[in-house]
C-alpha cells in the first residue's frame, strides 16, 4: 500500500535517491518513532541513527536499512541539537550495534517533514568526511523523510 509517495508495510520504503537507493525502516523501529513523536509532541528530538547498508550507489542496489536509534535531545518547538556523546557508544555495545553506521533521526513535531537549510547544512557537515552519512527527518504525522550524502 502506497501513502503520500511512502510504501506501508512492515518495511517501508523512505526515499528513492536517483533510483539506486532505498531507505527501510522495520516496523519496531517506526512503534519507536511513533512512540517518541508522542513523547515529544510539541518540542523536536535528536539523536542518533543506527542503520547498516548493502549493495553500493554505483551497482544501482544500495538498500539502508535502519536499525535502531537513541535519542539524546530533547529541544525547543522548533530546534533541537546535540553532541555525540560517549553514551552512544555503551548503547551500541548494550543493543548489539557495533557493526552499524551513524547518522541523525530528529523530528520536526507539529511541521512538515523537510529539510531546512540548517538540516541540509548539518547533513553537509556530518557528512563531508564518511563514505555516506543518513539524515532522516520525522513528525507527529507519521511522514518522514530521508536523504544520504
Amino acid at each position: 500500500m502506497e501513502q503520500n509517495g511512502v510504501q506501508r508495510e512492515a518495511l517501508r520504503l523512505v526515499e528513492n535517491v536517483d533510483s539506486c537507493s532505498k531507505l527501510v525502516i522495520p516496523e519496531e523501529v517506526q512503534k519507536k518513532i511513533r512512540e517518541w513523536c508522542y513523547i515529544s509532541n510539541d518540542t523536536e528530538w535528536s539523536g542518533t541513527l543506527f542503520y547498516k547498508p548493502t549493495g553500493s550507489f554505483e551497482e544501482k542496489n544500495l538498500v539502508i536499512t535502519v536499525v535502531d536509534f537513541l535519542v539524546s535531545d530533547i529541544g525547543s518547538g522548533a530546534y533541537t541539537e546535540y553532541d555525540v556523546k560517549p553514551e552512544v557508544i555503551s548503547y551500541m555495545v548494550d543493543n548489539d550495534l557495533l557493526d552499524c553506521k551513524m547518522g541523525l533521526i530528529h523530528s520536526h513535531n507539529k511541521m512538515a517533514a523537510f529539510f531546512s537549510g540548517t538540516d541540509i547544512s548539518t547533513l553537509g557537515e556530518e557528512g563531508k568526511d564518511a563514505a555516506h552519512f543518513v539524515s532522516l527527518i520525522v513528525n507527529n504525522e507519521g511522514k518522514y523523510v530521508a536523504r544520504i550524502t
